[in-house]
C-alpha cells in the first residue's frame, strides 16, 4: 500500500485516499452514462437497411475492363504492320499477334471502372467502342486509323470483385457497430449537454476528459 501510495503520489500529486475517491467517481459516472445513454442508442435493423444503401458501393464495387491496344506508325513500323495483319488474318489473337509486332510487351493501355451499361457507358472514343466485345475477351478488333497510327483493341480481361450482401452476418455487424458507437457517442453529448442546467461547466467538461 504504502509503495502504491508513493506511487501515485509522484505521478499524479495526490494521496492514495484522493485518488481512489476519484476512480469511485468516474466509475459511478461512468454507470450513470450506461444506464441513461446506452437505451437511447439501440440500433434497428432498418438502420443497418439505411446504411447498407447508402454504402451500397463499398460492399458492391463495379467491375474493371483492362483493354489492350497495339499502335503502330504506317511510315516507322511498316514492317511490323505488315506482321499484325498477316497475324489477325491466320486467326490468332491479340496476345499472340502482340508477341510477333513486340516481344515482351503486355499490351495493357487502359484499366476502367465498367458501368452497368457496358463498353458503351464508358468514356472512350466511339470508334473505339465499336471494336471491343466484352463477350469474347483476347479477340482483335480493328484496325483503326488515326492520323499516322493504325492501332487494334482487345478486351483483356474484366475483374469483377464479389459483393456482399446485407444478409452477410459480417456486413451485419460491421454496420451495426458503426451506427452504435456513432449513436452512442451523439447521445453522450446530449446527456452531457442537458446537465448544464444543473451542473457545473467545468464539471462536464471533467467528466467528458476522462470518459
Amino acid at each position: 500500500r504504502d509503495s502504491a501510495a508513493r506511487s501515485i503520489e509522484d505521478e499524479f500529486g495526490i494521496s492514495l485516499d484522493e485518488f481512489m475517491s476519484q476512480r469511485r467517481s468516474v466509475a459511478l459516472a461512468q454507470d450513470l452514462l450506461r444506464k441513461r445513454v446506452q437505451p437511447r442508442a439501440i440500433v434497428s435493423w432498418r438502420d443497418v437497411e439505411q446504411a447498407y444503401r447508402r454504402e451500397f458501393a463499398l460492399f458492391n464495387p463495379p467491375a474493371r475492363v483492362s483493354i489492350g491496344r497495339i499502335r503502330l506508325h504506317r511510315e516507322r513500323q511498316a514492317e511490323q504492320i505488315a506482321m499484325a495483319k498477316r497475324s489477325i488474318e491466320e486467326g490468332n489473337g491479340f496476345l499472340t499477334t502482340l508477341e510477333a509486332v513486340d516481344p515482351g510487351a503486355d499490351g495493357e493501355w487502359l484499366d476502367l471502372e465498367l458501368p452497368a451499361n457496358g463498353i458503351e457507358g464508358t468514356s472512350l472514343a466511339t470508334p473505339v467502342k465499336a471494336l471491343l466485345d466484352l463477350e469474347h475477351p483476347g479477340e482483335v478488333g480493328g484496325p483503326l486509323e488515326q492520323g499516322p497510327f493504325i492501332s487494334w483493341f482487345t478486351v483483356l480481361g474484366v475483374d469483377q470483385p464479389a459483393g456482399r450482401t446485407i444478409y452477410d452476418h459480417s456486413v451485419q455487424i460491421g454496420l451495426e457497430n458503426q451506427l452504435s458507437g456513432l449513436r452512442y457517442s451523439q447521445e453522450q453529448e446530449r446527456y452531457l449537454a442537458s446537465l448544464k442546467d444543473r451542473w457545473v461547466t467545468g464539471d462536464i467538461v471533467e467528466m467528458q476528459q476522462v470518459l
